[in-house]
This record gives structure tokens, sequence and C-alpha cells, in this order.
């Protein structure tokens, strides 16, 4: 496997927890320019494969500056293996700039990629700058708990952490006439 980590930065809580998390890029953004922001801060986070319902399901709050309120993020998935499942891209909560994505990996591994779409000046020319916060799961932290038909696959990593953020800005190709 690829190693996507590019510096190592010790992740500050606001508990008594604290995690060295990789600074990583998105595999889709590896060969992209990107600008290394501050952190965002991810609490709360609970995913569990629910016991006996082929359902699975993620919750968090993401906080991208302190003066700013947290945002709250969740969704439901479908497993038929009691496993925590990929989940496509899904907007949090009401608001419709920050979404998230769950990626599991025939390793063990998952991907919680975590993204912002920014609006800034010059953005209807053409711009688009996108915020955007990779976590790597190891396997290691998705363990199965119960046994037989109550086995299921849980979260068991950090509930808090800071994840390091890079901002990509892409020019969009003019619409042909």
């Amino acid at each position: 496997m690829v190693s996507r980590a590019i510096l190592t930065l010790l992740a500050l809580t606001g508990g008594a927890t604290a995690a060295v998390i990789p600074a990583t890029l998105p595999p889709s953004r590896a060969r992209q320019n990107a600008t290394l922001i501050p952190s965002f801060n991810v609490t709360d986070f609970t995913a569990s494969a629910l016991v006996l319902s082929h359902r699975d399901f993620y919750h968090f709050d993401v906080t991208f500056c302190e003066d700013h309120a947290p945002v709250h993020c969740e969704a439901l998935g479908t497993t038929l293996s009691e496993e925590l499942s990929s989940i496509p891209q899904t907007r949090c909560g009401d608001n419709s700039e920050v979404s998230f994505k769950w990626t599991r990996y025939v390793d063990g591994t998952s991907d919680l990629l975590i993204m912002r779409e920014v609006v800034a000046a010059g953005a209807g020319e053409g711009r688009v700058i996108t915020d955007e916060a990779l976590y790597t799961v190891p396997s290691n932290d998705t363990p199965r708990l119960g046994s037989g038909k109550l086995q299921h696959m849980v979260y068991a990593g950090p509930e808090n952490f800071s994840v390091p953020a890079f901002r990509f800005e892409v020019l969009r190709d003019e619409p042909h006439a």
C-alpha cells in the first residue's frame, strides 16, 4: 500500500486524549497543489454496525475554527455483513458547504474524508475552492464485537481528534457556447 502520510502532527483535543494523526492528502488530490490550513477538529465521533439490522451509522461534530459552532454530521448505511460499510459523499445537516465520505478498504483500513466548500472572492469566475481533511483509520480501530449472530463491527478509536486540512483551488473550464 502506498503511504499517504506527508508529515505527522500532534492532534490537540478538548479532552484528556490526544492522538497523533498523519497529515494526508486525499488520494484523488495527491498530485495537485495544496496549501496546509488549520486542522479540522472532530468531536464525539462514533460509528457502529447495528446488530441484526443490516444497518450502520456514523455520527460526529466538526469544527473548522475555534470561534465557530460545530457542524453536525451523520449518516446511516446498509451492510449485510454487520461491518462498517463505505458511505458516499453525504452533506452534513442543514449546512450545504460541509460533507463527508467514509471509505472502507479490503485491507481493513478506512478513510474519513471531510470536505468544506469555501466561498471566496472570484469563485464565480470559474474558481472552485475546497478545504479537505483525510483521517485514516487503522484496521485495529474497527474491531468486531460480540459472537455468533450478535457479532458486529464498531469504531474503537479516539472520539475526539484533529485532522490536518488542505485547501485546493481548481479553475473550471469555461462553458462552451
